[in-house]
């Protein structure tokens, strides 16, 4: 570097005069928009120049004066006084400037999490945050520096220059209840099994029970949310209608189902028949039988779905004796016999 002082103009003078530390102490000066500030702000710091004209390109190799590289106008960066130069006659004082980092201070209710947390960004740096209910809520509301921005998942600061804040509120979420259909059955079964879809609760937090077609009447008592409820219905034929109802106790909430209806089919009928010389009635359950006419024993079959099947069956025709007794000097052949009902 070389002097030049003798050719400071006044203004000039006054300029070196304000920034000069005293005494030899360094100090912080701040780059604002009505500065040619030409350097870049990173967060480890940069060797900077704020000049008195419009110096913003790169600066010819001298040693005491560093290349010049850009920064945003009104970075206002921090940076503290390393020494001057001249520059085709004219003068420049050049600072090691460092950039200020701003606090994103997340603020949350009960029920759900913001990430990552509270950060600490330099300036002109990006963060996105995540914003995630507890299981059985939902976000009410997110406001970013007071002012909402609605029910969103993710919120992202650009370009940060200055602190700010993030909050949200969480709200228990609906439950909703949809009941599917149910295959009809026939008698004599009358049990069936109703399965149901649960959103917005879980098994170890919402109770379900079984309403008749009216809604109001209690069938079954609560229990926990599994998916099905398994019922004794009517066993008379017919069509029967029902809801399922959810409670979640931790919310105060209860929702009821579609409606559903289960057609019960009467049983089919059993024929009246002979099965193996054993008579049985029309029927539509149960057991019944007896030995055909001339036949003697018992016999038992049970009705089971229009379907006899047999229990037991001794039925046979009874047997006679054709007994013989003949006088002397003559035969009966072939003697005395045995028959059964309707033989020759």
């Amino acid at each position: 570097m070389y002097s030049k002082s003798s050719r400071i103009l006044p203004g000039l003078l006054f300029l070196l005069v304000m920034f000069l530390p005293i005494g030899g102490t360094a100090h912080a000066q701040t780059a604002t928009s009505s500065s040619s500030v030409t350097c870049t702000c990173a967060a480890n710091g940069v060797s900077c120049m704020l000049s008195t004209t419009a110096c913003s390109v790169t600066v010819p190799s001298i040693p005491a004066c560093p290349s010049v590289v850009s920064l945003a106008t009104n970075a206002h960066c921090l940076g503290d006084y390393i020494g001057q130069c001249y520059i085709n006659d004219t003068q420049s004082m050049y600072y090691k400037y460092s950039c200020p980092s701003y606090a994103l201070t997340v603020t949350q209710g009960a029920n759900g999490t913001i990430s990552p947390g509270t950060v600490s960004l330099t300036y002109g740096s990006n963060q996105t945050f995540t914003i995630t209910p507890a299981s059985g809520y939902s976000i009410s509301s997110v406001s970013v520096d007071g002012v909402s921005q609605g029910a969103i998942s993710t919120y992202t600061f650009t370009n940060v220059t200055a602190n700010h804040t993030i909050t949200a509120s969480f709200v228990p979420a609906p439950i909703t209840l949809t009941a599917n259909p149910v295959a009809s059955i026939t008698l004599p079964t009358n049990t069936f099994t109703e399965t149901y879809t649960l959103t917005g609760g879980t098994s170890s937090n919402t109770n379900c029970r079984l309403l008749d077609y009216t809604g109001t009447t209690t069938l079954t008592s609560y229990a926990s949310c599994t998916g099905s409820i398994t019922y004794a219905g009517p066993s008379t034929a017919g069509t029967y209608g029902y809801y399922v109802q959810a409670n979640k106790a931790s919310t105060g909430q209860t929702v009821t189902s579609n409606k559903f209806t289960v057609t019960v089919n009467p049983a089919p009928t059993c024929p009246a028949t002979t099965i193996s010389n054993c008579a049985l009635p029309q029927t539509t359950s149960g057991s019944a039988g007896s030995c055909a006419p001339g036949y003697s024993n018992t016999c038992s079959y049970t009705c089971t779905n229009g379907i006899w099947s047999k229990n037991s069956n001794s039925c046979a025709l009874p047997t006679y004796a054709l007994t013989v007794t003949q006088g002397s000097n003559g035969t009966i052949s072939p003697g005395t016999v045995s028959l059964t009902y309707g033989s020759n």
